[in-house]
């Protein structure tokens, strides 16, 4: 999932004045992966004070209508599109990745995200 993943930054409505300093986070897209140490500390700063919010997204390739998680779900546990119950099992794998997944994982990525800028810093 971490290569995957990307960092989505935006103004938090109403803060773009107060939140000047972070302008340049207010619209930006990273790979997270990618994301230099000095930036994600910028970033969390900014989603501190409340100017930006931030979120870990997975995109999908556009010609497919399965999100890539949700294939990663259904290969686990051999979901097909062949009998009968699949078309419900893969609608169960969306659901749980919506509901229950994607939190946890968005939690952990910002977690390593942060340890990983603070571990850089403290080396720079």
């Amino acid at each position: 999932m971490k290569e995957r993943a990307f960092l989505r930054s935006r103004v938090v409505d109403g803060k773009q004045e107060a939140g000047a300093k972070f302008s340049d986070y207010f619209d930006h897209v990273e790979r997270w992966a990618n994301v230099p140490s000095h930036r994600a500390l910028a970033m969390l700063r900014g989603r501190n004070e409340e100017v930006l919010s931030l979120d870990i997204e997975v995109v999908a390739d556009d010609v497919s209508p399965v999100k890539p998680v949700e294939r990663m779900i259904a290969d686990a546990y051999a979901i097909g599109r062949q009998l009968p119950g699949d078309r419900w099992l893969m609608e169960v794998a969306g659901w749980t990745w919506r509901i229950k997944l994607s939190l946890h994982l968005t939690l952990d990525l910002m977690r390593d995200l942060r340890e990983r800028a603070e571990e850089e810093a403290i080396h720079v």
